[in-house]
């Protein structure tokens, strides 16, 4: 197989895995790491007790998920017999065009939800006196 071939197949389940993952964490509202801010300090659970980040902790476990699930398949591909299979021009072509297409579904559904997310603000300090 070709290293191009078999690299790009490994990207596209690694992009595939990681995409799957970060959604189904955020929709199924799993127990990620979040990072709160204003305790300067890490928790793991679905839904923190103050104001938290859950993007860097989500991100991390897919990223780690991706990465294993690409490796997997970058190893697998060599020893398959779908070898001249996967070295097929169209295929690699169709291998691409099925990474731009989840491409294109991520960004348009992070795109979805960061327009119509309800923030509720938190209450400012005590000792805030606005000039």
């Amino acid at each position: 197989m070709r290293p191009v071939a078999r690299t790009l197949l490994a990207f596209v389940v690694g992009r595939a895995v990681f995409g799957l993952l970060f959604l189904m964490s955020a929709l199924g509202r799993w127990r990620v790491p979040w990072y709160l801010p204003l305790r300067h300090r890490w928790e793991f659970t679905a839904a923190p007790s103050t104001l938290g980040m859950d993007w860097y902790g989500r991100s991390a476990l897919s990223l780690t998920a991706g990465l294993v699930a690409g490796l997997c398949a970058w190893r697998l591909a060599a020893w398959t017999k779908l070898t001249p299979w996967l070295s097929r021009p169209a295929v690699v072509v169709g291998i691409a065009r099925l990474g731009g297409t989840m491409l294109f579904f991520d960004i348009a559904f992070y795109g979805l939800s960061l327009v119509t997310r309800d923030i509720d603000p938190i209450a400012l300090p005590a000792w805030y006196c606005p000039r």
